[in-house]
């Protein structure tokens, strides 16, 4: 799992390419996703329900009223590209440089459609 600081560098590559808000409020969103690491450890990613669209998307929807809907949009693309990087560092860990683990990240979000996801609260 790459440290916070590369997921905190991939969203401000997320943002100059358009797909997430500049303002870099993203914090929260990185601290639930990787808090399943202290019960499940390295396995979090497979264990962890938030660590899936459909838990991502739930954990949301109990911020929503707090936060609005341009942020529940955002930090769900936020928190689908943290998926997507851990996804590409596992894979790529040591093979590719940090730039083109970004840029697998990226191409990954975009083949799912998550750069372009919208969070609808139901």
């Amino acid at each position: 799992m790459p440290n916070r600081n590369k997921h905190e560098q991939f969203d401000v590559f997320l943002a100059d390419k358009g797909i997430l808000l500049p303002d870099g409020r993203y914090g929260e969103v990185h601290d639930i996703m990787d808090k399943g690491t202290k019960i499940y450890g390295s396995f979090h990613r497979k264990y962890d329900p938030v660590h899936e669209e459909k838990g991502l998307r739930a954990w949301i929807l109990f911020k929503y009223s707090t936060i609005g809907q341009d942020r529940a949009t955002d930090w769900l693309r936020a928190g689908l590209g943290h998926i997507c990087l851990d996804e590409m560092y596992s894979r790529f860990k040591g093979k590719k440089s940090w730039d083109k683990i970004f840029n697998s990240a990226y191409r990954s979000m975009a083949q799912r459609s998550w750069d372009r996801s919208y969070f609808k609260p139901r």
